[in-house]
């Protein structure tokens, strides 16, 4: 995408990178992750915490994601009329072409609280004294054993290498430049924003649900 800046009929393009994306309809991501989790699990389950729980993590709502790229486009079309106009080009501290742009909700929060707010929302409260507290370490072979045995087996584990360091990993990160340069700022809160996700999650359920057993087998 920054390669193509500026090389194709003066077109311009810049790079928007969102972090943990989660919102309505969403099938394979965190969203759908958390949900099904809340949808499937047992109570015990819910009560198993990985890490400390003190690692930071961003996620953005799938709508800021949109307001993000047509605020960025609008910056690109700015600039291209404006030097096509015969104009002076951005400085470096405003330039948008040929840039990467980072965008969150501007709210980094604890991800095991993350969670657990999204479980509650679906109606799965988790209670924190009956939490049990595993270290990174302790399940780091926990999950290379799983992966041994889904190799052996074919049955697939949640439980993996990777998503023991995906639940202890702090991950956050700065908006500010989209936010100096395009004008950025999160539209809809990530409550809200999970709110609406859970909703449309139960929504789907319900949905499944009442479907004639005909277009059940159909799909």
């Amino acid at each position: 995408m920054l390669e193509a800046n500026k090389k194709h009929n003066s077109m311009l393009t810049c790079a928007i990178r969102p972090a943990g994306i989660v919102g309505e309809k969403d099938r394979t991501g965190m969203t759908d992750g958390l949900l099904q989790t809340a949808a499937h699990a047992p109570d015990w389950q819910l009560h198993f915490q990985l890490g400390e729980g003190n690692n930071l993590f961003d996620c953005t709502y799938v709508g800021n994601v949109a307001f993000a790229l047509a605020i960025a486009g609008e910056g690109l079309l700015q600039t291209y009329s404006r030097t096509a106009a015969g104009g002076a080009a951005p400085m470096d501290y405003e330039k948008i072409d040929g840039e990467a742009f980072i965008v969150t909700n501007d709210s980094p929060t604890y991800f095991w609280d993350l969670a657990r707010y999204v479980w509650t929302l679906y109606g799965r409260t988790v209670s924190l004294n009956k939490v049990w507290q595993l270290s990174e370490g302790f399940l780091l072979p926990i999950g290379a054993l799983a992966e041994m045995s889904t190799y052996i087996t074919g049955r697939k584990t949640k439980m993996t290498r990777q998503s023991v360091k995906y639940a202890t990993m702090a991950r956050y990160f700065s908006c500010d430049k989209l936010k100096r340069r395009c004008g950025y700022t999160p539209l809809v809160g990530l409550e809200e924003g999970l709110a609406r996700a859970v909703k449309s999650f139960v929504q789907n359920e319900r949905a499944e649900k009442a479907a004639p057993v005909a277009d059940k087998k159909v799909q």
